[in-house]
């Protein structure tokens, strides 16, 4: 083995792969981990959260699962900085990930050479170009893989030990999974019915009854916050405007305008199975793969699992690669088998060779991944700088609304997408890109609000910001519009 002289330091120095990237990426590039909406907002229910519990006013509506603000919240009280918890959150989730993915690798396949799994894990996990991304950002979707993988290890370790501990555990990590991101539901599923049809079996009802108590303990944080608006997962668009329809279609008018994608949903659904930003050498896998590999009752459950949640993700009128991370330490598993024989197929002298090959294109993919990010981290801080140096006025702006609320532009930061805006006080601001959002919010309030604004005032220009973005001054009323 080519790291095989590591000895019993390689599986530590696995582990710490996602927090030596994400040290380096913090501390090294400078990177905070905010990227476009999504991020922002949940640093801002972090923040609130924390200022609620020490006296502040409500922390507000907040469209996601509470989980992961409330992890990070807890962790600003113990004297973290909002966006360096939340970040430090999401690289520990991947050392969780990895720890809990290796452990059901040996019950798989318990013969398994411990060298060959641990670059196996580096390669196709700790450096899969998407899950390494994640490991850096503030996003809730690394936690919630964390939580899940760790249900499906406690639910592995019941059917070896037959343990009421085992079952315990994988109630609390199920139900913090689904209060991190709800669509965790789907992969832990069949895992969930195993378990209740095993204890029923056993005619362990307690423990069924406990299971149930202890899922229904964990959902308390979001009755508490949501209150009212509790019940408003049922109503998300992703159940409201799912079909079976979608998966056969690439463009679609929604909430958040008009998309069109490069490939039917169906397409990309199955990323996780051949797409190399989440699984390294996916097609020849597949070539390896044999059906007795899902001779193990767990294999079964993890590809039912898998399945399922695959289908309802490409039956929601969107797509979104980060959609597709919980996938990932499911297909590894289950394409083990494939990659151990691929693996013994080698010559030993060529070996070497795939592996540096395989961990240049991670690394290189990596990058290419990073970029986008790094630059849209250093263009919204510019930005904010520069808008804050006018003198202070309501703001009205879409897309970087809450990364200029949190670096620093001074308040109201108003968002054209949220309502109609029939009038607008003269002095205040307008930040806008109309060339880049004319053809995706076409007819949509964001469009009126801004064709509104172009008929009924006088607006100076400021400055251009690149790529389309303008400041304008409100200047007055045009009397010829």
């Amino acid at each position: 083995m080519a790291w095989s002289w590591v000895g019993r330091w390689r599986t530590p120095l696995l582990l710490l792969v996602p927090l030596l990237a994400w040290g380096w990426v913090r501390w090294g590039i400078g990177f905070d981990g905010l990227y476009g909406q999504d991020s922002f907002e949940y640093l801002r229910y972090a923040t609130a959260l924390r200022q609620w519990w020490l006296g502040g006013a409500d922390p507000g509506w907040h469209a996601w699962p509470v989980g992961y603000g409330l992890t990070g919240a807890l962790l600003s009280l113990a004297g973290w900085e909002g966006a360096l918890a939340m970040q430090g959150i999401s690289a520990l989730a991947l050392v969780a990930t990895l720890y809990a993915t290796r452990q059901l690798a040996l019950l798989l396949q318990p013969q398994v050479e411990r060298a060959v799994l641990d670059l196996y894990l580096l390669l196709g996990l700790a450096l899969a170009p998407l899950l390494l991304r994640a490991d850096v950002l503030v996003m809730s979707d690394l936690l919630a893989l964390g939580w899940m993988m760790a249900a499906l290890l406690c639910l592995a370790r019941y059917r070896e030990a037959q343990q009421g501990r085992w079952v315990a555990l994988f109630a609390l990590c199920a139900g913090l999974a689904m209060n991190t991101r709800y669509a965790t539901l789907l992969p832990l599923l069949p895992a969930g019915l195993y378990l209740g049809w095993q204890l029923g079996r056993a005619r362990r009802s307690g423990w069924l009854l406990a299971v149930l108590a202890i899922v229904a303990v964990t959902w308390i944080p979001h009755l508490l916050l949501k209150q009212g608006a509790a019940g408003e997962l049922f109503h998300h668009y992703s159940l409201t405007l799912w079909s079976l329809h979608h998966w056969f279609e690439r463009a679609f008018v929604t909430g958040d305008g008009y998309q069109s994608y490069r490939l039917p949903n169906l397409l990309y659904a199955l990323y996780p199975l051949y797409h190399p930003a989440l699984l390294l050498g996916g097609p020849l896998l597949l070539l390896g793969w044999r059906r007795g590999d899902l001779a193990d009752p767990l294999a079964r459950l993890l590809l039912a699992g898998l399945l399922l949640y695959l289908a309802f993700i490409a039956g929601i009128p969107l797509q979104n690669q980060r959609f597709l991370i919980l996938a990932v330490p499911l297909v590894l598993l289950l394409l083990l088998p494939a990659a151990l024989r691929l693996w013994y197929l080698l010559p030993r002298w060529a070996r070497l060779g795939a592996v540096a090959t395989a961990l240049l294109f991670q690394l290189g993919l990596t990058a290419r991944e990073m970029v986008p990010l790094l630059e849209r981290n250093r263009w919204e801080r510019a930005l904010a700088a520069e808008v804050a140096s006018y003198p202070a006025a309501p703001l009205y702006t879409f897309d970087v609304t809450m990364a200029l609320r949190a670096r620093g532009v001074p308040e109201p930061v108003i968002d054209l997408w949220l309502a109609p805006i029939e009038h607008y006080p003269t002095g205040a601001y307008v930040l806008f890109n109309a060339p880049r959002f004319a053809r995706q919010w076409q007819g949509h309030r964001l469009m009126q609000n801004w064709d509104r604004l172009q008929r009924g005032y006088q607006l100076e220009t400021l400055f251009q910001h690149g790529d389309g973005w303008t400041l304008y001054r409100i200047t007055g009323v045009r009397h010829d519009g």
